[in-house]
């Protein structure tokens, strides 16, 4: 996760949690939530929270067994 996706995530966070604390019951809770996030999206784009989700791994570089194998497929026959 990216230090500006990590700084997103907190600034929703403090967001919902004040949003939370004028709240009286479960629906106005969830209206809440949805709420701050409909702001931070606005805020940032709908894509945000996608940015640099799965990083790839340089751990495993070279060829695998696994490598173009579907799911179902008997690959060791």
């Amino acid at each position: 996760m990216s230090k500006k996706t990590k700084s997103i995530r907190k600034e929703l966070a403090i967001l919902i949690e004040g949003k939370l604390k004028l709240c009286t019951s479960k629906k106005e809770e969830n209206a809440a939530v949805e709420i701050a996030r409909q702001e931070i999206n606005k805020k940032y784009g709908k894509g945000w929270r996608q940015e640099h989700r799965f990083e790839p791994s340089k751990q495993y570089d070279d060829p695998s067994i696994y490598d173009d194998h579907a799911f179902g497929e008997h690959w060791m026959e």
